[in-house]
């Protein structure tokens, strides 16, 4: 003879569709700019509509929410096209502004030896 054991069912208890954690969100990181971001086109594809892709990189220097936060340089790349228009997830890069001419200067560098090596 085999014996079951007996099982309690558990008790549920049904979460309200509000979003009950509302209040423990923080709220999101926000970087004023600082004078109107500089926008120039580093890339323009036709796509099978006929009509054109172009790919812009945006430079802008920001603070934090606040007036004695360290500025920073934010480079982002933004894409108007047919399909979407707005700034591409994933591909900007930020620093600070103090560093800003040690960047200018590594670019350099780069262009220099691209230069030298006949890099088109």
């Amino acid at each position: 003879m085999i014996l079951k054991k007996k099982i309690k069912p558990i008790e549920t208890t049904k979460k309200s569709e509000k979003n009950t954690d509302r209040g423990k969100r923080l709220a999101p990181d926000v970087y004023l700019p600082m004078f109107e971001p500089k926008r120039f086109l580093i890339r323009e594809t036709p796509n099978k509509t006929g009509g054109f892709n172009k790919t812009f990189l945006e430079m802008a220097v920001k603070r934090f929410d606040d007036d004695e936060a360290m500025p920073n340089v934010f480079i982002n790349m933004y894409m108007e096209s047919e399909r979407y228009t707005g700034y591409l997830k994933g591909k900007s890069v930020y620093f600070p502004l103090e560093m800003l001419y040690d960047v200018l200067e590594n670019l350099e560098e780069v262009s220099r030896e691209c230069d030298k090596r006949k890099i088109k």
